[in-house]
C-alpha cells in the first residue's frame, strides 16, 4: 500500500478524534494544557513527540504535488519544525500555548483539524 494513503489514514483517524475532541470538550484540553506547560518536562517531550513524527512523515513522505498527498507532506513538515521550535526555544512556546488556550482559537482549530481529517479519511479510504 501507498506511504501517502497510509499516512492520510492514520492522520485523518488522529485529526478527526483531536478537532472533536477540541470541539466538544474545549474546557479539558485548555485545564490539561495549561497543567502540562507547568512542567519543563511535558514540553520537552512533545517537543520531542512533534520531532519524531515529523522527521518520520518527512523522511516517508515528501510528495510535493498538486493532488491531496501534499497535505500529509505539509502536515508532516510543520510537525517536524514545531518540533524543533518547542526543543529549541520552549519558553516562547509556552507563552504562545497559553495565549492559544482560548474559546474562540480552540473552536477554529477544532473546525480545521475536523475538516482535514474528513478530508483526509475520505481520500485515502474512498479513492
Amino acid at each position: 500500500m501507498d506511504n501517502s494513503i497510509v499516512l492520510a489514514q492514520i492522520l485523518g483517524i488522529v485529526f478527526l478524534a483531536l478537532g472533536l475532541e477540541l470541539l466538544f470538550k474545549r474546557k479539558f484540553v485548555s485545564v490539561a494544557m495549561n497543567e502540562a506547560l507547568e512542567k519543563p518536562a511535558t514540553l520537552w517531550i512533545m517537543g520531542l513527540i512533534a520531532l519524531l513524527i515529523g522527521a518520520v512523515m518527512v523522511t516517508v513522505q515528501c510528495v510535493w504535488s498538486a493532488d491531496w498527498r501534499i497535505v500529509v507532506t505539509i502536515i508532516g513538515w510543520i510537525a517536524l519544525l514545531k518540533g524543533l521550535f518547542i526543543l529549541f526555544c520552549p519558553h516562547t512556546a509556552e507563552k504562545l500555548y497559553r495565549k492559544w488556550l482560548t474559546d474562540n482559537v480552540l473552536i477554529t482549530g477544532g473546525v480545521i483539524a475536523t475538516l482535514v481529517g474528513l478530508l483526509l479519511l475520505y481520500v485515502s479510504f474512498w479513492p
